[in-house]
């Protein structure tokens, strides 16, 4: 994804809030500043049985195996961390202040999942 209108800082700050709730399990996979005020960057825990990780798309037989990529309520609370004027881009939307916490389906036609499912987080993680 990539951030502007956030500073290394303001990010470095983000990231360290998002560890008081996530038991300090999440770093940077990803950190490249492309100018003062934008950065390109990705989240991930530093281990999979531990807050904030996130699950693979079920399978027919119902397993999940734990990733190290981070999950969508780890970004959603990244996302509210970050200053007011901060605007995300991913690869499938443009996200301004107010509107962080989108979901789509991660899965398929035949076997939907969202990607609000695809962790352990459970529902009390929510906002």
């Amino acid at each position: 994804m990539i951030i502007t209108g956030a500073t290394t800082e303001d990010l470095k700050r983000a990231l360290a809030r998002v560890n008081e709730r996530f038991a300090g399990n999440v770093c940077f996979n990803r950190f490249d500043t492309l100018s003062p005020t934008r950065h390109r960057l990705t989240l991930r825990v530093i281990s999979s049985k531990e807050p904030g990780h996130r699950l693979s798309v079920p399978n027919p037989w119902g397993y999940q195996r734990r990733l190290v990529a981070a999950c969508w309520h780890l970004y959603g609370h990244f996302f509210d961390a970050l200053p007011a004027d901060a605007v995300i881009r991913t690869s499938r939307h443009t996200r301004y202040p107010g509107d962080t916490w989108l979901d789509w389906n991660v899965g398929s036609i035949m076997c939907p999942s969202w990607y609000s499912d695809c962790c352990e987080c459970g529902p009390s993680e929510e906002r």
